[in-house]
């Protein structure tokens, strides 16, 4: 297989979504292993198409929300319906990614309390 573009390791790692757009569990390993590169591939191109974890954390779009959300169109089982969404979460994340400020700290944040109201 092909080195994957932007979209597909996207759909891969962070959606959770197979070639043919149905939910699966994917990990470093398993996706290297989906598009037979090794885990080192993958990690550059994470790097390289600001998807990294690390990167994710700080940016304003919910991957895991994507992911659940993705998950539950592709239970539908329409695969058009999946791929549009798709679509729309990857057009969604790197306009996200785009608006990224790295000067904005969260270092001060309580994750254990991200809304402020416990005691």
């Amino acid at each position: 297989m092909a080195r994957p573009d932007a979209f597909q390791l996207f759909c891969r790692y962070h959606l959770g979504l197979d070639a043919n757009f149905r939910s699966k569990h994917f990990n470093l390993n398993s996706v290297a292993r989906d598009f037979e590169v090794l885990p080192e591939t993958i990690q550059v191109l994470l790097d390289e198409f600001n998807m990294t974890p690390e990167l994710c954390t700080h940016v304003d779009y919910s991957l895991a929300k994507a992911s659940a959300d993705a998950m539950v169109v592709a239970m539908g089982g329409n695969r058009h319906d999946t791929e549009a969404f798709a679509h729309k979460a990857f057009r969604d994340f790197r306009a996200a990614v785009e608006r990224y400020d790295p000067s904005r700290t969260f270092d001060g944040i309580n994750y254990d309390d991200i809304w402020g109201d416990e005691k």
